[in-house]
């Protein structure tokens, strides 16, 4: 009697009995380059340059990842923040397998590595600015080097600034009078301090209001600014534990197109109570 294999039968001795195909290595590998500052958030420009001699050009990226970098030699050339010094350290699976003073790195990537670059800037050559107004409580905007600039208001100081040219500009309500912009350079370990005295009673009745709102709402200061939550009042039973975690950071309140804390409460994300504790 005849016996007929199935299909399913012949398939399966087919596959058993075919040579195991050896899996090829893929030729890729993975890159992230991450820039940091110990002084503030003022980072540099970088060209990577591939082993194809193609290159990729980023401006103050804070960091950047290639999880299919191609395997070969890579050059990395960094233009680094006026007035600071760059370090360069290159990690292999978390191990350091070189490091530099000077801002450029030549690294390999092999099938299968995971290499990491941290660039690390320090301002060298600093000193202090403070800005300050009569009264207190004015908006403005400082501009430096390297493109920096920032909202503050008064009054504020920044500690450890790299040398250069500087300029502030006060911003009062309307009808009242506008100071000029000021300039300063600052010197390696000198100083630079801003200043103006603004005569206008709408700045004294707005300095007031704020004053009677700091005893009546939660406030806090955000870096160099005074934050009133006016929509947490003193007397609500959760006053505390907005201003204990506002404090320490867990929340910060909404912040407007500027990045400048607009004073309203209202958290996007859960809090729990361990944080609140």
């Amino acid at each position: 009697m005849k016996r007929h294999l199935s299909l399913l039968t012949i398939a399966a001795l087919l596959f058993s009995t075919a040579p195991a195909v050896p899996a090829v290595a893929a030729e890729t590998g993975s890159l992230t380059i991450v820039q940091e500052n110990e002084s503030r958030d003022t980072l540099g420009d970088w060209t990577l340059i591939r082993p194809d001699n193609s290159r990729v050009e980023l401006d103050k990226r804070e960091e950047y990842s290639k999880p299919d970098a191609v395997a070969g030699r890579y050059s990395l050339l960094i233009e680094k923040p006026e007035g600071s010094t760059a370090k360069v350290v290159v990690y292999k699976e978390g191990e350091i397998i070189d490091e530099s003073n000077q801002p450029q790195a030549i690294f390999e990537i092999l099938p299968g590595d995971n290499i990491t670059i941290q660039i690390l800037y320090k301002f060298t050559q600093v000193g202090t600015i403070s800005v300050g107004s009569t009264p207190v409580g004015v908006d403005f905007r400082i501009e430096g080097p390297n493109d920096w600039n920032e909202r503050a208001t008064t009054p504020a100081a920044y500690p450890d600034s790299p040398i250069g040219l500087y300029s502030v500009t006060y911003f009062t309500p309307k009808g009242c009078p506008k100071p000029r912009t000021l300039s300063k350079r600052l010197e390696n370990g000198g100083r630079a301090d801003f200043g103006v005295r603004i005569e206008c009673d709408k700045m004294q009745d707005a300095q007031s209001a704020e004053r009677a709102a700091q005893f009546e709402f939660v406030t806090m200061m955000d870096g160099n600014t005074m934050v009133t939550f006016e929509d947490v009042r003193l007397g609500e039973w959760f006053s505390q534990y907005v201003h204990n975690v506002a404090r320490i950071g867990i929340v910060t309140g909404y912040k407007d197109g500027n990045g400048k804390p607009s004073g309203r409460y209202g958290p996007g994300d859960n809090v729990t109570v361990a944080q609140l504790a």
